[in-house]
């Protein structure tokens, strides 16, 4: 497959050079990153500070290269995609844990994860009439990394962590258990939509839906279920001391939340603004630019109290937002940057 793929990039590339058509070279990198209860670098790292009460940490990476010509794109990708959603009692207790402080009060425990890594290819052809145009895109992954799964219970008051609850889990790799299994391959699969409209001479509008249909196949995935018990506990959710469950092998397959961008630009005062749901997170963004020259310089405001700036020329697109100008501090967050060759 990949080895296709590479071919007809190669194709179009030369084709390409020495057709009239429209043809661009490109590469584009998008991050966005949410984390409500602590600041994104100890969501990764571990905790430190007083976590707020939230209910989700979201984050999606794409690096796309790849060659469009007339209409038509095919390239590569690597995408890295994350999403905890947890009950503001989950993030309580998970914060008396960190800091090894005694549980306050009996807290309900509910978190869900859905994480992967994965490297594809995409295809994509755009149409377009007089003022508008739309573009379907279809990339087929190979998964990388992987967690899947749910945990809900209960956590009692006392000293030290006390907590009963129930696991249910795909991964790929255990690293407290030291669970080994030959897995089968995995794959996925996402359709995506774009489109946009000139209205008139000066209003602009575009939007997108990110992964509008998805599908991910895991083949003799690993596959954990069972009761967990920590410290004392007064009901526990299996009704027995210890660990139990059972770990195997399984096929399964699930999917996640598409992603709307909406984003709608008003040319004769060159402001714009534009809008970003993902399942829990979401973050409206206000812009306002000017042409310098060759180039256009704008800055931001967000609903996710982020300030930002963007730059663009004829070859390249830089912008980056942020809630904090600390880096460790930062909770919020959107990089965006592209290069392209057109002729």
């Amino acid at each position: 497959m990949k080895l296709c793929m590479s071919a007809a990039a190669l194709m179009l590339l030369s084709i390409a050079f020495d057709a009239s058509a429209d043809a661009e070279v490109f590469t584009s990198l998008r991050v966005e990153g949410s984390s409500e209860p602590v600041p994104i670098h100890q969501m990764i790292n571990g905790w430190e500070d007083n976590a707020y009460r939230g209910d989700y940490a979201y984050a999606d990476g794409v690096v796309r290269a790849g060659v469009a010509y007339d209409g038509w794109s095919v390239g590569v990708e690597r995408r890295y995609h994350y999403l905890f959603k947890f009950s503001p009692d989950t993030v309580a207790w998970y914060e008396e844990v960190e800091q090894g402080a005694d549980n306050s009060t009996r807290k309900d425990i509910d978190l869900d994860v859905q994480m992967f890594d994965a490297r594809g290819v995409f295809a994509a052809w755009r149409y377009r009439a007089d003022n508008w145009s739309v573009q379907p895109s279809f990339t087929i992954y190979r998964l990388g990394h992987y967690q899947w799964g749910d945990l809900t219970g209960k956590s009692s008051e006392g000293e030290g962590t006390n907590a009963s609850a129930y696991l249910d889990y795909y991964f790929d790799e255990d690293k407290i258990l030291k669970y080994e299994a030959e897995e089968g391959d995995r794959f996925g699969y996402s359709l995506s939509v774009s489109g946009d409209w000139q209205i008139d001479e000066n209003w602009f509008m575009s939007a997108t839906i990110d992964d509008l249909w998805n599908r991910l196949d895991f083949l003799s995935a690993s596959h954990r279920t069972g009761c967990i018990n920590v410290g004392e506990v007064e009901s526990s959710v299996c009704q027995q001391d210890g660990v139990s469950g059972k770990d195997q092998l399984e096929d399964y397959t699930t999917s996640f939340h598409p992603t709307l961008r909406f984003a709608a630009s008003y040319s004769p005062y060159q402001v714009a603004a534009d809008f970003v749901w993902h399942g829990p997170f979401h973050n409206l963004t206000l812009w306002k630019d000017w042409q310098i020259g060759r180039y256009k310089a704008g800055v931001s405001a967000s609903s996710l109290r982020q300030l930002g700036f963007r730059v663009s020329g004829d070859w390249f697109s830089l912008s980056y937002a942020a809630d904090d100008l600390r880096i460790k501090h930062v909770r919020d967050t959107k990089l965006e940057a592209n290069l392209f060759l057109r002729w």
